[in-house]
């Protein structure tokens, strides 16, 4: 149990960083919208202002993307794990291990076949 507390902090602070890093690079991308302004201030031409602005509102959304995925994916590891950590120790085993639905199917039809 202790394992899966460690795999979900160590995942959550994978996405905090992550988080970190998108909302920097959402933070430059605010500064070189700023800096375009003052460059068609300055006379730029708008055919290159437009291309530059669209340029930044596709990374723009991109990033917006990125960090809406890692919240969406941390949300889902964290309810899975939930649901793992709430089912019940495997009968008559000390180990975890899982049995695939055609092990079990070998499982029944021998037992079957004796009786």
């Amino acid at each position: 149990m202790d394992n899966v507390h460690e795999a979900v902090a160590d995942e959550r602070v994978t996405l905090h960083e992550l988080h970190a890093v998108l909302t920097r690079k959402l933070a430059d991308l605010d500064g070189q919208e700023e800096r375009l302004i003052d460059l068609a201030e300055e006379g730029l031409p708008q055919h290159k202002i437009r291309e530059r602005l669209n340029k930044i509102n596709e990374e723009r959304a991109r990033i917006e993307a990125d960090v809406k995925q890692s919240g969406t994916a941390l949300a889902v590891g964290a309810s899975m794990l939930r649901a793992l950590c709430d089912l019940p120790p495997m009968c008559g085993s000390s180990t975890s291990t899982l049995r695939t639905p055609h092990a079990a199917r070998s499982t029944t039809r021998s037992s079957s076949a004796t009786s």
